[in-house]
């Protein structure tokens, strides 16, 4: 079944995909040239962008029903239902900002498959370089998540809940997580099971009471909590202000001598309100 899906926006499929906080990319999704490949609902789904708002989706079914599930699923995983273009008129009135809005156009704020997979990253990512993060996260996605064979694509599903609440408390040092981080990960999928942490509910939570709840759960502080409500919740005005990546890219941005405290980020950001996730991301994207 092939189907168009139009954006809202002026809408930039393969700038997204350059987001390197998106990594590990090329086990759960691929871009083969111009065709952008990842598994929805045990669906093999390709997506090709036919022009500034239109894209071009095919799957591997011919249920309307399925299709509708499907045209969800990436709308939101593309982020089609912020208002970008208000977005954009608001950030280029910040002369600090307009240049890197214009160079980034079309960029949204893309989200992971879902909370559980924002949170689990973000666990994976805390105090870690980059490149040994994303070593981590390939090992837990190949021994924990799904295989999927479709036509030419093998893709992965990024591990259940339910597959990593049966293990062990220790079990991912074998990956070499720590101790702490596989605790955390594995009460965190054992929440999820026992309805504990009801992580799809919080959606519908304001953006304070969401933090408050996923800062509740065990091995998840402030930063984890801002990082997972961005890219797992779609929050588009809470900023992870003691990410180095984010001090830095501010200290770029704005010409400072120094690269700020987490203090004086969430000083500045108060002039970006209420878009400081997605200021957040573009200045992580721009500046990474």
């Amino acid at each position: 079944m092939r189907f168009k899906l139009r954006a809202p926006f002026t809408f930039d499929l393969y700038r997204g995909l350059q987001d390197l906080t998106r990594e590990p990319f090329g086990l759960t999704e691929k871009l083969d040239g111009d065709i952008y490949q990842t598994v929805l609902c045990g669906i093999l789904v390709s997506v090709r962008q036919t022009g500034r708002k239109s894209l071009e989706v095919e799957l591997d079914h011919e249920s309307s029903e399925v299709r509708s599930s499907i045209t969800e699923q990436l709308k939101r995983k593309f982020d089609f239902y912020q208002d970008m273009n208000a977005f954009h008129e608001f950030a280029r009135r910040d002369t600090n900002l307009v240049q890197l809005i214009d160079r980034l156009a079309g960029l949204t704020m893309f989200q992971k498959s879902t909370p559980f997979e924002a949170l689990v990253t973000a666990i994976t990512d805390q105090q870690l370089n980059t490149s040994f993060a994303t070593t981590l996260k390939r090992r837990l996605i190949t021994s924990y998540g799904r295989c999927w064979t479709a036509g030419v694509a093998d893709l992965m599903s990024f591990p259940e809940p339910s597959q990593l609440a049966k293990l062990k408390n220790n079990a991912l040092r074998s990956l070499q997580y720590s101790g702490a981080k596989s605790r955390y990960i594995i009460e965190l999928a054992r929440g999820v099971m026992s309805g504990k942490y009801p992580l799809q509910d919080w959606s519908r939570l304001g953006d304070g009471t969401l933090l408050e709840e996923l800062i509740s759960i065990y091995g998840v502080g402030r930063w984890t909590a801002e990082y997972a409500a961005m890219v797992g919740y779609g929050r588009a005005d809470i900023v992870p202000a003691a990410d180095i990546g984010l001090q830095k890219a501010v200290q770029r941005c704005y010409g400072l001598e120094h690269r700020p405290t987490e203090a004086e980020v969430r000083d500045l950001s108060e002039s970006w309100r209420p878009w400081r996730g997605l200021v957040t991301y573009y200045l992580w994207h721009g500046f990474e």
